[in-house]
């Protein structure tokens, strides 16, 4: 995949969580789930751009790591990474995570998710 297919995947991911979240009685794992979804792709996406090969793993830190070295500037949003990541296996998997994650909690991985896209977009030179 080259860049703007990533960016579309991670735009359509973080428009799922938005559409997902305005639902009644939303189910909030899912929602969580898209975030990190999203943000992995939208750093994939600056990965491709920069021609730097990784693993194909799901941990927003490592990828955001890689970014950080032509990038400092990641390191300044590593939080949200960080509190996104889990997302990729405790949202969707009931053995892993029996906690419902309330709706607070979900909105603030929308407002995380925008935050990486904002970032990422910027970065890349895109408008939103």
């Amino acid at each position: 995949m080259n860049e703007s297919e990533w960016i579309k995947k991670a735009d359509d991911d973080l428009r799922m969580a938005e559409v997902i979240i305005q639902s009644d009685n939303p189910p909030t794992w899912g929602v969580c789930y898209h975030c990190q979804q999203s943000a992995e792709k939208y750093l994939k996406a600056y990965l491709v751009a920069s021609d730097i090969e990784f693993k194909e793993l799901h941990d927003l830190v490592y990828l955001s790591d890689l970014c950080s070295t032509i990038e400092p500037d990641f390191k300044n949003i590593i939080d949200d990474f960080k509190a996104l990541s889990p997302f990729a296996v405790t949202s969707r998997y009931p053995f892993v995570n029996l906690k419902e994650y309330t709706i607070e909690e979900a909105t603030d991985a929308i407002e995380k998710a925008k935050k990486v896209k904002d970032f990422i977009k910027k970065k890349l030179g895109e408008t939103k």
